[in-house]
């Protein structure tokens, strides 16, 4: 498979599992006005038109539209799992990965330069 077919087909594979799962999962329990993307796959203008001709009549917009860059989150969820961290909350969702207990996700280790802070 050449290069541009392999990236047209990862593309339309990815567009097609969104769409299936929303349509067995999310779709026939909550009715949506809208569905928001973010993340690196936002700026993807064929996957964007593949998942707006599948959710239609549902509007897909960017985060961007609502003042949140969709560049930033990869940043925004890390910030949000350090957060739950340190406030010693669970952040797993046992009913959808399988784990068998809510679980704090990650711990805080400073690094030698953080020592003398910590003392302080």
């Amino acid at each position: 498979m050449e290069g541009d077919d392999l990236v047209a087909t990862v593309t339309a594979f990815t567009a097609e599992s969104i769409l299936r799962n929303y349509r067995l999962f999310v779709l026939p329990h909550y009715d949506l006005d809208q569905i928001i993307l973010a993340g690196g796959g936002a700026y993807n203008r064929t996957l964007v038109s593949m998942l707006s001709r599948g959710f239609d009549p549902i509007p897909v917009i960017l985060s961007d539209a609502l003042e949140f860059p969709a560049k930033a989150l990869e940043a925004v969820i890390f910030a949000v799992l350090a957060h739950e961290t340190l406030a010693g909350f669970a952040a797993n969702l046992p009913g959808v990965t399988g784990a068998s207990r809510p679980v704090r996700l990650g711990a805080i280790i400073p690094g030698e330069n953080f020592r003398g802070l910590l003392s302080r």
